[in-house]
């Protein structure tokens, strides 16, 4: 079986500042894969390699064996690769349905699925900003993907709120979705993942459940600045 997706190899330079060194890795079909390290790490680096709005030095990344890298953005969605950002890129002048309807005729099923039937014709703006958050779900599920790609989705939420999205997150995985989640409350991830993977200075540190991770010196020592 192909590996849903996969990195082989690959370098980005900005500069004289590698964001990431010769990086490999592959994670099969489904679950939640959670993506952790410092500021600088490269997590954003790898999520931006993989939608294709930056092209590595070297290496190549893959969706089901097709390669990726030689992709614009929007040919990578189409592939089956679909991503939200840190900062929330939602259509302010369009209504809440109509931000998904661009995307997919069937959005008020989506919209229902995240918990947003009752703001169709609201504004964006109007949402508080959880709300905004599952918006901009619904409109990456619209793409039908078969990898969704999330950078720090639980940034500025409150705990209730973190936790429902935390729930939201499961059920996409239950749908047979892979979610790579980008996100620094480790916590949240290593409740949510099945997998975790740990950046240190554009290099793979550590892969494994959430409590191979947590056991494992060289993250403690590296990323949670304590030795075991």
């Amino acid at each position: 079986m192909k590996a849903a997706l996969e990195v082989q190899d690959v370098t980005v330079r900005f500069g004289g500042v590698t964001a990431l060194d010769r990086l490999t890795l592959r994670h099969d079909r489904g679950g939640i894969v959670g993506l952790i390290g410092a500021n600088g790490a490269g997590k954003t680096t790898l999520i931006n390699v993989l939608s294709g709005t930056i092209r590595p030095e070297r290496g190549r990344a893959l969706l089901d064996g097709r390669e990726l890298t030689t992709l614009p953005p929007h040919r990578i969605a189409r592939a089956g690769l679909a991503r939200t950002f840190q900062n929330l890129q939602l259509f302010g002048s369009l209504s809440v349905l109509d931000n998904v309807l661009v995307v997919d005729r069937d959005a008020a099923p989506l919209l229902d699925e995240v918990g947003l039937s009752d703001d169709l014709e609201k504004k964006p703006g109007e949402l508080a900003y959880g709300r905004q958050r599952r918006l901009e779900l619904a409109r990456a599920l619209a793409l039908r993907p078969r990898v969704i790609l999330l950078d720090e989705p639980l940034a500025g939420l409150a705990g209730s709120e973190s936790d429902e999205l935390l729930e939201l997150f499961g059920r996409v995985r239950d749908r047979g979705v892979t979610v790579l989640l980008v996100e620094h409350d480790v916590p949240s991830v290593l409740r949510i993942s099945d997998r975790v993977l740990v950046l240190d200075q554009g290099a793979l540190l550590a892969d494994g459940t959430p409590g191979e991770i947590t056991a494992d010196p060289a993250v403690h020592e590296a990323y949670l600045g304590q030795r075991r």
